[in-house]
């Protein structure tokens, strides 16, 4: 019954909104994409470079802190010890700096897997995803 009490479907405003979200207005079928032009390609693609250069430069200096970091933290955990609380608590601060190189270390290394895993995600140009 078409408006009537028993009727469960929504109202149309008659712009096709509902069927092509929904898919029933194409019978199942959905509209490919538009089409784009080929300063908008260009566009893209010059953008598209521009954030994967500047991805790149801060793999570069992920891997530069990276390995100041871990050679830091190499060089304070093989040199001489310093038992806490000695020198008037200094050894404290030291040994707080040593954890601290510890895990500097460990987060660039995390942030050149993050780094590397979106280069390799962003590998495809935009002109030719669909």
């Amino acid at each position: 019954m078409p408006g009537g009490l028993h009727d469960d479907r929504e109202p149309d405003d008659g712009d096709g909104s509902t069927e092509i979200l929904s898919g029933l207005g194409t019978g199942g079928a959905r509209r490919p994409p538009k089409r784009r032009g080929v300063f908008e390609g260009l566009a893209m693609e010059r953008s598209w470079r521009a954030a994967r250069r500047e991805r790149k430069w801060m793999l570069v200096f992920d891997i530069a802190s990276l390995v100041l970091w871990a050679a830091e933290f190499c060089w304070v955990v093989i040199g001489d010890k310093c038992p806490p609380g000695a020198f008037n608590g200094w050894c404290n601060a030291f040994n707080v700096a040593t954890a601290a190189a510890c895990i500097l270390a460990f987060v660039y290394a995390l942030s050149i897997f993050f780094d590397v895993k979106d280069l390799h995600q962003s590998s495809v140009s935009p002109r030719t995803r669909p």
